[in-house]
């Protein structure tokens, strides 16, 4: 039997992560809302479910309506009494989380809500153990797709683990690659990791980078002015993002004092928030450059393409050595690109794969503030390269990066796996 890739497929996509909030706007839960809904558009059907706080699995409708999650077994008292103890019991001597019971009541939801469908989709979570368990259950097939690697960022930010907990950690993940049917990563070199470091074989790993909105994202989408129009003609250097310790705001900012020297009207957006944002104010205070440096705080994605339309150049700033920059797939890169603009980012990771230095931005070397200097100052005093890159870039994007390419894509992973698992004897449900 050889699966029609032009049937509609039933799909459970999945994400066993408490801090999921689709009120949000952060890159995880953008990627999660464009894939779901970019597959219901292609006619799929979806089953979107996540584990919210207050320990309840929630599912989705077509129309994002929210309800609770049946579950069975999870919901009687064999299951919340021993559930109540420990969790007591860790609260009180903090012992280390392991999620047992969360991946066991959201396994138990999956079981209730997907039994119909035809594959379970999971995006990777911490301690998460739940979509596996179930998929296995239910005799599914079991795709994950790999986003980041948590122990890697916890060592990158110093969070202390006791080594019971990373054993742990080390073990579920481990778990749920060996029980895959295929992973999905958003980089060549995450897919690297994978197989060097975890073992996974190539034949499991396919490569799905990020997207981009490129009708959102256009450069001349809509007619609103920009938000920032009171800035006047100023050469504008802007960064979007969050303030955390995998974008190397520090080096910007110690490079746009330089900036100055050459272009002193200039002025540098940082749009966004995140937990370095004190320290990166303090820089800024202790470089004077309160003057010209712009913080807009956290704004509304739907906001940021008419930020991005006061930018003459816009920057990706990385630290050589860590994991989200080296293994990562930025979407502000991509949102960068369908918005036309000139681009100065730092070499390491997939950057180096999308960028092409001279074509379509301008890369410098990571940790080098002197060639991230001389790259702005460039593109700041040449308006007709501005314009050039910043349309190769945008074509780019419009050829290879929307979001409708990537359910492309994806489809096909899930169309390859299905018919795998009928050559192997475990026929799909129709």
């Amino acid at each position: 039997m050889t699966m029609d890739t032009a049937s509609k497929l039933r799909i459970g996509f999945v994400v066993q992560n408490p801090g999921f909030d689709f009120d949000r706007t952060d890159a995880p839960v953008l990627q999660v809302r464009h894939i779901v809904t970019g597959l219901q558009n292609t006619g799929h059907s979806v089953q979107l479910m996540t584990l919210r706080s207050g320990r309840r699995v929630s599912v989705y409708d077509e129309h994002w309506h929210e309800r609770t999650a049946r579950v069975k077994w999870s919901k009687g008292a064999i299951f919340r009494i021993p559930e109540s103890s420990i969790r007591r019991v860790q609260s009180t001597l903090k012992l280390p989380y392991f999620a047992l019971f969360d991946s066991l009541r959201f396994a138990d939801a999956c079981v209730q809500e997907l039994a119909q469908v035809q594959l379970i989709h999971e995006r990777n979570a911490l301690l998460s153990l739940g979509p596996v368990i179930a998929s296995r259950l239910l005799r599914k097939p079991y795709i994950l797709s790999v986003d980041a690697e948590p122990l890697l960022e916890m060592d990158f930010m110093e969070i202390p683990l006791a080594s019971m907990q990373r054993s742990y950690l080390s073990w579920a993940a481990r778990y749920a690659y060996q029980h895959t049917d295929a992973i999905t990563c958003v980089s060549e070199p995450s897919k690297q990791h994978l197989v060097q470091n975890w073992g996974v074989p190539e034949t499991k790993l396919y490569v799905l980078p990020n997207g981009v909105d490129t009708d959102i994202f256009a450069p001349h989408s809509n007619n609103a002015p920009s938000i920032l129009e009171h800035l006047g003609n100023v050469p504008v250097v802007m960064f979007v993002g969050g303030f955390w310790p995998w974008q190397d705001l520090s080096l910007l900012v110690h490079s746009f004092a330089q900036v100055l020297q050459d272009v002193p009207q200039a002025r540098l957006v940082l749009v966004g928030d995140g937990l370095e944002r004190d320290s990166v104010a303090r820089q800024v205070s202790e470089y004077n450059l309160e003057n010209s440096v712009i913080f807009t705080g956290a704004v509304a994605h739907r906001d940021v393409p008419t930020y991005l339309r006061a930018a003459d150049v816009t920057v990706v700033v990385s630290p050589a050595n860590a994991p989200n920059s080296h293994l990562g797939s930025p979407m502000k890169l991509y949102e960068y690109m369908a918005s036309g603009k000139a681009i100065v980012a730092t070499g390491v990771g997939q950057t180096t794969e999308v960028i092409r230095h001279g074509h379509n931005g301008l890369l410098v070397p990571p940790g080098d503030a002197d060639a991230l200097t001389q790259a702005i100052v460039r593109l700041l005093l040449n308006p007709a390269e501005r314009e050039q890159l910043g349309n190769h870039a945008r074509q780019q994007a419009v050829d290879q990066h929307s979001w409708q390419q990537y359910v492309k894509r994806l489809e096909e992973i899930y169309y390859d796996v299905l018919q795998r698992n009928t050559r192997r004897g475990t026929k799909p449900q129709h």
